[in-house]
C-alpha cells in the first residue's frame, strides 16, 4: 500500500458550504490551503439547497454572485407561503431583506459547491483532494467530547413536595432561626410580610444631640 505524503500551511476539513467558503477565502488572501473532502464528488443529498439574501450580498461583495446565478439554473422566492386547501399564509416576506437580491436563491449545493471550488482553483495556493481518505476519523478523533449531565425528571407535584418546600415553610414558622426576612407570602388575597428587630446598631448621636431615631426632647 503506498502512501503520498503533501505539505500544506493550511488545511480545511470538509468541502461543506462553509468548507469550500473559507478554502477560497484563504485562497484568495494568498494562504496556501488544501481542502479535504471524504467523498468523491459533490453528488449527494443534502440539507439545505437556498441562498438567504445576506449570502447573496456577501457573495456579490466576493464577485460571486451574478457569476453563480448566471452559471447555475435557479429559482428564486420572495416569500414562505404556507398554503392549505382553503387558504395561502404568507409567514415571511424577503423583499426588504436585500436591496440588490430581495429573494431567496434555490441553488442547489449539488452545482454550489463545485462552483466555489472552480473559483478557488484560479488562485495558485489552492489544492483540493476528493475522496481523501481518513477525513471522518480524523475529524471524529478530534473532536472534543461533552459530557452531558441528564437529570431525572420530576413532576411538578414532587417538586413542590422537595425540600425547598419544607425550608420555606420553616423560615415562615420561625424567621429567627435562619437568620435572615422570610420572603413575602399571600395569604387570603393580602400580602403580609414577617417583621423581624432591626440588626443594625444604634447610629451615634451628632454633635452631642440625642439619638435621631428617638424622640425628640420636650421644648
Amino acid at each position: 500500500m503506498s502512501t503520498e505524503t503533501t505539505t500544506t500551511r493550511c488545511a480545511v476539513v470538509g468541502g461543506g458550504p462553509g468548507g469550500v467558503v473559507l478554502a477560497y477565502l484563504l485562497a484568495r488572501a494568498g494562504v496556501p490551503v488544501t481542502l479535504l473532502e471524504s467523498r468523491p464528488d459533490f453528488d449527494r443529498r443534502f440539507r439545505g439547497d437556498a441562498l438567504a439574501p445576506p449570502v447573496l450580498d456577501v457573495l456579490d461583495h466576493l464577485g460571486l454572485a451574478d457569476p453563480l446565478l448566471a452559471a447555475v439554473p435557479h429559482g428564486t422566492a420572495q416569500a414562505f407561503v404556507w398554503r392549505t386547501p382553503t387558504r395561502a399564509y404568507r409567514l415571511a416576506d424577503y423583499r426588504r431583506a436585500s436591496a440588490r437580491y430581495p429573494y431567496y436563491a434555490l441553488v442547489p449545493q449539488g452545482r454550489f459547491l463545485p462552483f466555489m471550488v472552480q473559483e478557488a482553483v484560479r488562485f495558485p495556493g489552492f489544492r483540493v483532494e476528493m475522496g481523501a481518505a481518513g477525513v471522518r476519523a480524523a475529524a471524529r478523533r478530534r473532536r472534543p467530547r461533552r459530557r452531558r449531565r441528564v437529570r431525572p425528571w420530576r413532576s411538578p407535584a414532587a417538586a413542590a413536595r422537595g425540600p425547598g418546600r419544607r425550608r420555606r415553610r420553616a423560615q415562615l414558622e420561625n424567621p429567627d432561626s435562619l437568620g435572615r426576612s422570610p420572603p413575602p407570602t399571600s395569604v387570603g388575597g393580602a400580602v403580609h410580610r414577617l417583621r423581624t428587630a432591626d440588626p443594625r446598631p444604634p447610629r451615634a448621636a451628632i454633635s452631642g444631640g440625642a439619638d435621631p431615631r428617638r424622640s425628640a426632647p420636650p421644648g
